[in-house]
């Protein structure tokens, strides 16, 4: 009977470190999508040059179905939305001044409504 109990015991571990890892594994999978999509958005940022962004402090936000700025095609595909063929990355591009000669661009990428990655790059003024 106590045999019994080890391994019923063992088994119900076992179980739970399976279903983590599986969570773990959909984690990181969402994670390095969402990176790579926000890579995508500031290296097209990065190679457009500072002539052609925003001059202004502004927010793009892909949640809340914040249009393009027409005139520059501004923020770049996949903005507001990317997907993958089985989930959604929605995007939030700000635009800041750092300083006189300095501008900070933040893309946001969420897959839902707890995660997201942040990722940041510099842009000096033309």
């Amino acid at each position: 009977m106590i045999a019994f109990g080890v391994v019923a015991v063992a088994i119900l571990a076992i179980l739970l470190v399976f279903t983590r890892g599986l969570e773990w594994f959909v984690s990181s999978t969402d994670t390095t999508l969402a990176s790579a999509t926000g890579r995508q958005v500031l290296d097209e940022i990065r190679q457009r040059g500072p002539e052609r962004l925003p001059a202004a402090n502004l927010t793009f936000d892909g949640r809340a179905g914040n249009p393009k700025d027409v005139a520059l095609d501004f923020p770049p595909d996949p903005y507001p939305v990317a997907n993958d063929g089985t989930r959604n990355y929605t995007m939030v591009v700000r635009f800041s001044d750092v300083n006189p000669r300095l501008r900070s661009v933040l893309v946001e990428v969420y897959w839902n409504e707890r995660s997201h990655v942040k990722l940041e790059t510099y842009v000096a003024r033309p």
